[in-house]
């Protein structure tokens, strides 16, 4: 009956992990042209535009990076891709719709997943941790990467979770969502999700040691099995 219980609870965690994670803010004066210089950051991306019309994106998780140029008439930009060692270079696109609020760049084009691409300012808190840990019922090892840009606790967020070896190594799954990341207090209350063939999600608690490093244990589920397990979450450097 233990298990049976587990299962309804972690069922219903997969089926709700689709909410995003990103909130609103103000525009900035709908009427002008948006201010786009700058640099941008999302869960694994951190997007340069600069000045002389260049641009560079960074797939942190990928560990690649893609260039060229732009331009901006209005609140429509152009891309043009010159170099890209990334197994996928982006596309050259057109009439993406650009519109600026206090921290955020949001893009607006079929080209994005969902139409859309919402980047957070540079000045808006990032924190990157390794998640290492291990697991029972079945037996979960790895280690995962978490990004969290934004602020949890209010305004704009973008958050998600990847394998650290590139793969599907990683402690929960090869890459997915984070619903939930809030240390308040010590504690940690974290939601994880993916989605896909075999979606699943996670739910992880824990307390924050003294040298940051957050300890606990989590719960999750896929389209395969259940499984539980103890993590260490230690902050690392964020990409420069």
């Amino acid at each position: 009956m233990r298990w049976l219980g587990l299962s309804v609870a972690v069922l219903a965690l997969v089926c709700a992990c689709g909410a995003s994670t990103e909130s609103d803010d103000a525009p900035i004066d709908p009427g002008a042209p948006p201010k786009v210089v700058g640099v941008w950051h999302r869960c694994s991306e951190r997007l340069s535009l600069r000045a002389d019309l260049s641009w560079e994106l960074r797939d942190l998780r990928a560990g690649c990076s893609s260039r060229g140029s732009y331009a901006l008439e209005g609140r429509l930009l152009s891309r043009v891709t010159a170099s890209s060692d990334c197994a996928n270079a982006p596309p050259d696109v057109s009439n993406v719709e650009v519109v600026r609020t206090t921290t955020r760049l949001v893009l607006f084009h079929p080209e994005f997943g969902g139409g859309a691409a919402s980047f957070v300012a540079d000045s808006e808190p990032r924190v990157r941790y390794r998640l290492t840990g291990t697991g029972t019922e079945p037996p979960a090892n790895g280690q995962s990467i978490v990004r969290v840009v934004g602020r949890p606790s209010g305004g704009p967020v973008s958050a998600c979770h990847w394998s650290a070896d590139g793969k599907c190594g990683g402690l929960f799954a090869c890459n997915g969502s984070v619903e939930q990341w809030q240390l308040e207090a010590g504690t940690l209350t974290a939601k994880l999700g993916c989605t896909g063939m075999c979606p699943c999600a996670a739910v992880l608690s824990g307390n924050e040691d003294a040298d940051g490093t957050v300890s606990g244990a989590f719960l999750g589920a896929d389209c395969n099995a259940t499984f539980s397990g103890s993590f260490d979450a230690e902050v690392i450097a964020d990409d420069p």
